[in-house]
């Protein structure tokens, strides 16, 4: 019989592990091996904890498709994070899982598009409550309800700076706040810098004014919120420095002469981060694009100012979506330089409605294409690419080290014990322990 020894009481701490020894112990005198257990073959669907499941499918057209489904549950989470940390920072996906593990983090799959100069995402980036940036009007949103439903919406940003007079009326006519936490990609605009673009200084360049602003609240922002302040710091040129419970807003062009104006030191100011279109109540959202599913139906039409190569080349993808029950679906398809054909975007449509997606949105393709289960990619790159954002699957409660396939308890030294590590999120006591039949 096979059994865990020794039976184990376990103090644990949020993020700790405790390492179990799984012996083969074999009736004496030993007459042959025993039969491999679990099956030598793998299954074809992994249980990678209660309610997160892992596949991959090897269909008869030669694409490759990885699949992760989350079912709805009180310890099952998805949620979306900066991969590098910061608005201003790429990183790795499998260093994104791993960094999260003691959250309870089990998988991944990458984000949004973004810039592949700077970093900053594409799209909206709403995780936790904190607005890092804003969305691309003509590119859809993925948004995590309240309701746990998701959604796919077009989402504007509505960002605005007034200055204030002491009496809290309205001093100046409202300007207009075109982006958050990135570099200037106009001859005039104007960028609001937070704590979330991760640099301890703004970008530096020519024809800008930039106003440094203590917040009254030293907290991240949100959307649909007006944040108040006093402008401490002022001048052309950039780098000026953000820190914490302040923000910059930096005026390019002909809007820096708008900031210079009217964002004068000791200026009360109000800075306001709406999005229009954004549910009541979301915490977390992520850019993407293009919109795949709704209502169960592929769609084929959406383009949202992507180009024709974008749309219609094959190559590797990645998608979210969600089932009529609930479950979330997490999908990446090979491409040409793992050997597979790859999908157009069409055909990316079609195979997550397939999977019964009732609503899906792509995310970014080609090499930045990547599912992490634990610490692995599923779909190999020989140089993985570092990305901005990701989506995480967490799991909140006991975890268990997959099992070999095989334990053979022949006395031979060889696969006759297996390590096994009981992993919590959460302070407690746990007991692990009885026959392995218990756990098969």
């Amino acid at each position: 019989m096979l059994s865990y020894a020794p039976v184990s009481r376990c103090p644990l701490r949020p993020a700790a592990a405790a390492a179990l020894t799984l012996l083969a112990a074999a009736a004496a005198p030993v007459q042959a091996a025993v039969t491999a257990l679990p099956p030598a073959s793998p299954p074809r669907t992994t249980v990678l904890v209660p309610g997160i499941t892992y596949e991959r499918q090897d269909r008869p057209d030669g694409q490759v498709v990885h699949v992760l489904r989350v079912r709805p549950g009180e310890r099952q989470s998805i949620h979306p994070v900066l991969a590098g940390g910061s608005a201003s920072l790429r990183g790795s996906l499998t260093e994104a899982v791993a960094s999260r593990r003691g959250a309870g983090a089990v998988a991944g799959i990458n984000g949004d598009f973004f810039n592949f100069e700077h970093g900053h995402p594409s799209g909206l980036m709403l995780a936790g409550g904190e607005l890092v940036s804003e969305p691309e009007a003509a590119r859809s949103s993925l948004v995590f309800q309240p309701t746990r439903l998701l959604a796919a919406a077009r989402l504007a940003f509505a960002g605005q700076y007034e200055s204030i007079d002491p009496a809290g009326l309205v001093a100046t006519r409202t300007r207009r706040i075109d982006a958050m936490n990135r570099p200037q990609a106009l001859g005039s605009e104007t960028i609001l810098f937070t704590t979330a673009f991760g640099q301890l200084t703004t970008p530096k360049g020519d024809s800008l004014f930039e106003a440094r602003v203590r917040l009254d609240e030293d907290r991240p922002f949100a959307p649909n919120e007006v944040r108040g302040g006093t402008v401490i710091g002022a001048g052309a040129g950039g780098g000026t420095t953000i820190g914490a419970g302040h923000a910059v807003v930096t005026g390019v062009g002909s809007s820096g002469r708008g900031v210079a104006r009217e964002l004068t030191l000791g200026q009360r100011v109000a800075l306001h981060t709406g999005i229009v279109g954004l549910p009541p109540g979301v915490l977390d959202a992520i850019g993407g694009g293009p919109l795949l599913v709704q209502d169960g139906r592929a769609v084929h039409d959406s383009g949202e100012g992507f180009s024709s190569s974008q749309l219609f080349g094959r190559t590797s993808r990645s998608a979210v979506g969600q089932d009529a029950a609930g479950t979330i679906l997490l999908v990446t398809v090979e491409g040409p330089q793992q050997g597979a054909p790859g999908v157009t975007v069409a055909e990316q449509a079609d195979l997550m409605a397939q999977l019964g997606a009732r609503v899906a949105v792509g995310m970014d393709g080609g090499g930045s294409a990547q599912l992490a289960v634990g610490d692995d990619l599923v779909i190999p790159w020989d140089s993985p690419r570092r990305i901005s954002t990701a989506l995480l699957v967490s799991y909140q409660g006991l975890q268990l080290s997959t099992l070999p396939f095989r334990i053979s308890p022949n006395d031979d030294g060889v696969d006759d014990r297996a390590g096994v590590v009981v992993a919590a999120t959460a302070p407690g006591r746990v007991r692990v322990g009885g026959d392995l039949d218990d756990y098969v």
